[in-house]
């Protein structure tokens, strides 16, 4: 079975490499072969590491500029642009089972079935795009852009062989948007990472890291991977470290981001600067400066679109062995129950009770809450498991497109 997964990402997110390569690769079955089509702009500076790994693991990668200006009509001309290169892969290459992405790759995939041989359609919802712009990006639920995306989901979930979700709940909300049951065509799949990888490992090792960054190893270390934007609570992280910081005067706060330049400027007018480290680093390179760390941080704001996600950091800071303060009912926040605390959107008092967790019990217990850590992402987060319920969903879709 030939499968090609199509992908859009921006510049400053890496999923493709560090999270979709393994994944889907250890997920197909011997003799399968998995090819890429990756959308994107001002990919230059990846493009050779990407397609070196790729390459490495017995992949086809092909990299395919969109246009950014005029943002709607550029959008469009994309999406047609897509169809037309997703059309040319499946006729070349024959291949059996077209996986896109997200809202725009499923209308790249949904416009390639007008033009190419029949392919299996497996859609990977990742999350419910079209709302998170409209949570977090300004659109207006009644506008062109959101019913396009809208549009674009829906007939792909009513036409795939297979959908997959990173939640339960998001399975209910794309089934009954599409007017379709999902029935056995649903498959949710957790982001889990490589446990080899991500490890916490040599207390050796942490202490290099640590004198690295310049932080005293015995300086509570708080940490936080991932973007900049507003569904992050940004602002909520650094009062949070500052509530620490009132504890623990001797706290850090490592920011680990592609867009450095987006962070200081926060961190600099919040009056934490001066304990606040901000780092852009190579992907290969996080796991040692996670694991380095004492507590890390994934907040998230509770609206709609945010149920539907699985952030890809709670699996590593706990993979690290890192207790990790997350959002309550978003994604796999209930991963941290026990090894963590949880933010319930209602808790006003959350800041300082979340900081007297860090210094009264975290950093007094750090090994024992590293280890609790470290095995409850095994449990949860492993590549093997998710890999297995990825294959469940491509086994789905064999039996009517396979060689």
């Amino acid at each position: 079975m030939t499968v090609l997964f199509v992908n859009w990402e921006g510049p400053n997110t890496r999923y493709l490499e560090s999270l979709f390569l393994p994944l889907l690769t250890g997920a197909l079955r011997g003799g399968d072969q998995l090819r890429v089509l990756h959308f994107g702009w001002d990919q230059a500076h990846r493009e050779d590491e990407a397609k070196r790994l790729a390459a490495k693991a017995g992949v086809d990668l092909r990299f395919v500029s969109v246009w950014r200006r005029p943002l709607g009509p550029a959008t469009l001309a994309s999406v047609g642009r897509g169809a037309l290169a997703v059309a040319s892969e499946v006729r070349r290459h024959r291949v059996d089972v077209v996986m896109p992405r997200s809202n725009l790759c499923a209308g790249m995939a949904l416009g390639a079935r007008r033009l190419a041989p029949p392919a299996g359609l497996l859609y990977d919802a990742d999350g419910l795009m079209a709302d998170e712009r409209a949570d977090f990006g300004g659109w207006s639920r009644d506008g062109k852009a959101y019913r396009l995306l809208r549009a674009f989901e829906d007939r792909a979930v009513a036409q795939a062989d297979a959908v997959v979700t990173r939640t339960e709940w998001a399975v209910g909300v794309l089934a009954e948007r599409a007017g379709r049951d999902l029935g056995g065509r649903a498959f949710v799949v957790s982001n889990g990472r490589d446990p080899n990888v991500f490890a916490p490992g040599m207390e050796s090792d942490r202490s290099r890291t640590r004198q690295e960054l310049g932080v005293a190893l015995a300086a509570p270390l708080l940490v936080y991977a991932g973007s900049m934007g507003p569904q992050y609570r940004v602002g909520d992280m650094i009062a949070l470290f500052s509530a620490v910081c009132r504890r623990r005067p001797d706290a850090r706060f490592l920011l680990l981001t592609g867009e450095p330049d987006l962070a200081r400027p926060l961190v600099e007018a919040s009056g934490v600067g001066g304990a606040a480290i901000v780092r852009r680093v190579p992907p290969l390179e996080v796991p040692r400066y996670l694991a380095a760390a004492d507590v890390g941080l994934a907040l998230r704001t509770p609206f709609f679109s945010q149920r539907a996600v699985a952030p890809v950091k709670i699996a590593e800071y706990l993979l690290c062995g890192v207790p990790t303060v997350a959002s309550a009912g978003i994604g796999e926040g209930v991963a941290v129950e026990g090894v963590g605390f949880l933010v319930a959107g209602g808790r006003g008092d959350w800041m300082e009770l979340a900081a007297d967790w860090i210094i009264s019990d975290v950093i007094s217990k750090r090994e024992a809450y590293r280890g609790r850590a470290r095995a409850r992402g095994v449990e949860r987060f492993s590549l093997d498991r998710s890999t297995s319920e990825y294959r469940r969903a491509f086994d789905a879709v064999r039996p009517a497109h396979s060689n």
